[in-house]
């Protein structure tokens, strides 16, 4: 989702993207649960990111978010 960086040329910019896109999916840094019933999954959307692959849209899902104060991851 994110096309471009503020400030940056556009070459600049789509190099540097590519280079992100392509670090963060490196084996090492994902995590690909597979799902059984019951399971709860919980992240931190400071600390990582996210993204569900496709599911059957017969398979019943429940999401629930919860947003905790604080400013600062751990502490």
């Amino acid at each position: 989702m994110t096309w471009s960086i503020l400030g940056m040329e556009p070459d600049e910019s789509r190099d540097t993207l590519k280079f992100l896109f392509e670090h963060q999916e490196r084996p090492e840094f994902v995590y690909e649960h597979l799902w059984n019933p019951g399971d709860l999954m919980l992240w931190d959307n400071r600390s990582c990111l996210h993204a569900r692959t496709d599911f059957s849209p017969d398979e019943r899902r429940r999401l629930r978010r919860v947003t905790v104060v604080g400013d600062k991851p751990y502490e």
